[in-house]
């Protein structure tokens, strides 16, 4: 019997296995490829300090829900003292650091350090589902950063004016309001004192009302959040690394260790 014909069809089939594999592969890949814009793009937090990765020693994030207590908490006791020590920035809002400064035995040597070319600052926002007005105010948010064309003082305002006078939306104040009572308040006592007339109520409610970017950003942010593992707010993250422990962390606490890290790459 010839060897020919079962070479042939040996050769043949093997082809066709190939084929399938290579075929398979490819529908693989083409399953699991992200579809639409980069993360980068959908991304709409608030960030101060280097601008270049490869030159950032520490990278500091904090994930926040804007209507959490426990966020307004470390807004004030962490967020601010931290900007302040390392950045200087906007001392005429960070009514608390002199208050943590004085109290806190451990800050005898508190200064501001200007460290700002070593330090990437990052505020991202995690909605949770249980407070009524979580996801309206990261949605406010990124309406915030695109009518102020993303300038980060004003943005700042925003954050700062919603953490300090959070008991507006909290779910006790909400809970017999509809939606459209709710905007009104959002934009009442935090649009319109942060943006003034650069946004009507009327503009505000189409963009709260749309499907817009700010829904986009809003919920893609809470995605990014669930897909590092977060499942609540705050939570902090250094250099990739979570924290699990941050609540617990005073500002001293967060200053010594970054100024450990930026200490030994210094070396």
């Amino acid at each position: 019997m010839s060897l020919q014909p079962i070479l042939f069809f040996t050769t043949l089939f093997v082809v066709m296995i190939m084929m399938l594999m290579i075929q398979s592969s490819l529908a693989i890949t083409t399953t699991i490829t992200p579809i639409g814009p980069r993360m980068n793009n959908l991304k709409n937090s608030w960030t101060i300090g280097n601008s270049s990765p490869e030159n950032t020693v520490v990278h500091f994030e904090m994930f926040l829900d804007l209507t959490c207590p426990d966020c307004a908490t470390h807004f004030q006791t962490i967020t601010k003292p931290l900007l302040y020590y390392y950045f200087n920035y906007n001392s005429t809002t960070i009514n608390n650091f002199n208050n943590f400064k004085n109290n806190n035995d451990r800050n005898n040597n508190f200064k501001n350090k200007q460290e700002n070319n070593k330090i990437t600052f990052s505020i991202h926002f995690m909605p949770l589902p249980m407070h009524i007005a979580g996801f309206y105010s990261a949605q406010t948010y990124s309406i915030i950063s695109k009518y102020a064309k993303a300038d980060k003082n004003i943005c700042f305002k925003f954050l700062n004016l919603i953490f300090t006078n959070q008991s507006l939306v909290s779910n006790v104040n909400l809970k017999n309001l509809n939606q459209l009572q709710i905007f009104k308040l959002i934009y009442t006592n935090f649009v319109q004192p942060t943006l003034g007339g650069l946004i009507s109520y009327e503009e505000y409610l189409n963009e709260m009302n749309n499907q817009s970017t700010s829904f986009i950003q809003a919920a893609s942010m809470f995605g990014y959040a669930t897909s590092r593992g977060l499942y609540g707010t705050p939570f902090f993250f250094v250099n990739g690394v979570n924290v699990f422990n941050g609540q617990e962390f005073m500002a001293s606490d967060w200053i010594a260790m970054i100024d450990g890290i930026i200490k030994s790459n210094s070396n």
